[in-house]
Order: C-alpha cells, then structure tokens, then sequence
C-alpha cells in the first residue's frame, strides 16, 4: 500500500489525539541483546543474531518454544529434544515414533503434543499427548480421517482438532483424554449454529489464562475474514466467531502485553478490531478505522501478511503494511503522528524487552527504530544475508 493515501488524514486525526514525544535527536539505546529470527519455510532453523552487529550467534532447531521461552521443543529424527535456547545445548530428550512432525505445547507449558503430517487425504491421524516434564509415558491418540492440531486445554484433559471435511472445509472437535474418546458433536459457532468452517489459518494466540484460544482465518468460502474464539476451560461445545470488516486477506492477529486483549489488525486497508475475550461467554469486539473510507484499497497487497506488534505497557499499536512502519494509540485508535518510510520491504516488527528499541525486519538486514518516531537509529546488515521472514523472539 502506498502510506501517502492515509497519512494526511492520520495527521489530521491525531492533532485532537495524543502528542508524540519530542521529535529532537536522541542517542540510540545500545544495542546489546539477541534477535531470534526465522527464513522462509516451516522446517527452517531459528538463527540468534546479534542486534549490534548482525553476526549469527547459534542456530536453533525448527521447534515450539515454552510460553516463557525456557524451553524450546523440537522433533529431531525419532526423538523430541528440549533445548536451552540460551545455549543451543539439548537439556533432555524422549523417543517419539517414526510419524512424528511437530510439537506443539499448551498455553501453560505443560503439555506437549506430538503430531503427524496431516494432508488432505489422510485416512489415519496419530497424536501423543505427554507430560512436558517427561515424568509419565505418552499418551496415543489414533483417528480414523484427517485431524490437525488445534489446542490443548491447560489441565491436558482436552485436546482440540481440525478434522478436514472436503475441499477447504473442517470440523473443530474435542477429543476426550481421560476418558479416551473423540465427542461426537462438532463445535459450532454459537451464532451461526452447526456446520463446516473454511478458510486458511493465519495465526493463532491464547490469552495467558489458557481459558480461551482466538485463531485468525482468511480467504474463507464467503470471502470474509474472521477470528475463532474458543473457550478451552470447559465442555462447551461451542464458539465465537468474529466477523472482520474489510476484505479476506491482509489480517494479522497480535495480543497486548496483559494477555487479555487483543487485536486483529490490516495495515492496508486501514482497519483494527479489537477483542477481549470473556471465559465461556461472548467476546467483547470494538472495531475501528484508521484511515479514511476506502484508503488503499486497489494498493492493498493481495497475499502479504501485515506485522505488528505492541508496546510493553499497551499504549500503542506498531503497524506495517510492508512498506513503512506507523504508531497508533491503542487508547484512542489514532495515529501518534509521523511513519518510517525508508524501508523496501518489512516482513516483521518486534520490541526488545524494554520498550526503547522498536526492530523491522528487511531481507538482509534489521532496522533498529527509536519507537517515538518512529524513526531510524541504526541499519545492521545480517550476517550471513539469509533472507529471514520473522523475528519471534528479542532478548
């Protein structure tokens, strides 16, 4: 999208809006932490860099990490290895069967679900559900049809599943750990009622309770996007739906530090929608422009994914269209004031833990952005000039 069409009425909108800071010159906080980076593909090994200097510290397997990231979780040959992401050393490991893909974990840390390679005419799905501490024998769960991983509920009593119905369509179920069984009734979108969903999943996040899951589809039969809102604490056999405004395409889904709100963003076309998720009840959903009417709209990007991120104490919205960088007020949902409009392309945004240093991520190198501008402070050239996709992780 070209910036130029939102940013006069963005300027305009945000005189009666909070002030920026001062726009004098400031030195640049020292860049003295690591940027965990991934490349294009899903079996791709996560580089840490050094933010300084762009130098490749150590290469990480191609796993799941912990919710706090102490542990990182990787399929390796016939065994997941747990490994320290501060040293790239394997703590402990466990054989898993020759089926084995992926771990994922759940919102807490302590479930780990090993899963297969689901494809759409898979007749027989396996999963082993197990102990993340590794203290008891996994548990195997094999189905007849085509399932992929969901979510796992906190207490490991509830694993959720994508079962593939036909072309482009599914059925969201619960499988019964305990009690060894896959419930027969679909869950279903409480509004909508029964019936298969469709649809691409972008990303997905659950609030820090693990009570809740909210999954970002695109591109679905209807030509809508919307985020899934699954309650996860209970036997519900329902959900929610959101319904974004906009086009199918263009969305991303991040979450606010307190790990109760989040929002689903489109750069592009000039749109926010924010959700607070309520454990077993209704989401509360506010949705917002931030731009004029129409803005963008024939410079949208068909198939690019949108970064964003949030500021560590949740004033402020950081967005990316993949051709500049903005901020907006997550009080007032108005642009701050000013955009970064000298990179080529962004794939990615990250803050490092303090808030002062606000990264974009270009092929080949890693722009160091003082977040009241935004504005530049330094351009670190990646070492080696792999083409990285995303930055998952600043320390």
């Amino acid at each position: 999208m070209n910036w130029t069409l939102l940013l006069p009425a963005l300027i305009l909108v945000a005189c009666s809006g909070p002030q920026p800071q001062s726009s004098g010159a400031t030195s640049p906080p020292p860049l003295s932490g690591h940027v965990y980076l991934t490349p294009a593909g899903t079996d791709s090994a996560i580089s840490v860099v050094d933010a300084a200097s762009g130098r490749a510290l150590r290469t990480l397997p191609s796993g799941t990490p912990s919710p706090d990231w102490r542990w990182l979780y990787a399929v390796n040959r016939d065994v997941v290895q747990i490994v320290d992401p501060a040293s790239g050393s394997v703590a402990a490991q466990t054989s898993v069967p020759d089926w084995a893909a992926t771990v994922r974990t759940s919102a807490n840390g302590q479930w780990l679900v090993v899963t297969g390679k689901a494809t759409p005419d898979s007749t027989i799905s396996r999963f082993e559900v197990q102990n993340a501490a590794l203290a008891r024998p996994p548990e195997t769960v094999t189905l007849r049809g085509s399932f992929s991983f969901d979510g796992i509920s906190n207490d490991g009593r509830r694993l959720y599943l994508l079962e593939r119905v036909g072309a482009g369509h599914y059925l969201v179920r619960r499988y019964d750990l305990p009690r060894r069984r896959l419930y027969e009734a679909p869950i279903f979108d409480k509004s909508e009622g029964a019936g298969p969903m469709s649809g691409e999943v972008a990303n997905s996040v659950t609030t820090r309770d693990g009570a809740t899951q909210l999954t970002l589809y695109q591109h679905d039969a209807n030509h809508r996007s919307f985020v899934h809102v699954l309650p996860m604490t209970s036997d519900l056999p329902f959900a929610f739906c959101v319904d974004l405004p906009g086009p199918d395409h263009g969305w991303t889904l991040v979450a606010a530090p307190n790990g109760k709100t989040y929002y689903a963003v489109n750069p592009a076309y000039g749109w926010i929608a924010t959700i607070t998720p309520a454990a077993g009840a209704e989401p509360t959903v506010t949705k917002s422009r931030i731009g004029p009417a129409g803005a963008g709209q024939a410079q949208a990007p068909q198939a690019d994914t949108p970064a964003a991120v949030v500021s560590p104490d949740g004033s402020t919205l950081y967005l990316s269209d993949g051709q500049g960088v903005m901020s907006v007020s997550t009080g007032t949902m108005r642009s701050r004031g000013g955009s970064f409009q000298e990179a080529s392309r962004i794939t990615s945004l990250a803050l490092d833990p303090t808030g002062r240093v606000l990264y974009a991520l270009e092929s080949g190198r890693l722009l160091a952005l003082d977040p009241r501008g935004p504005r530049l402070f330094r351009s670190v050239t990646l070492q080696p000039r792999v083409t990285f996709v995303a930055i998952v992780r600043v320390a």
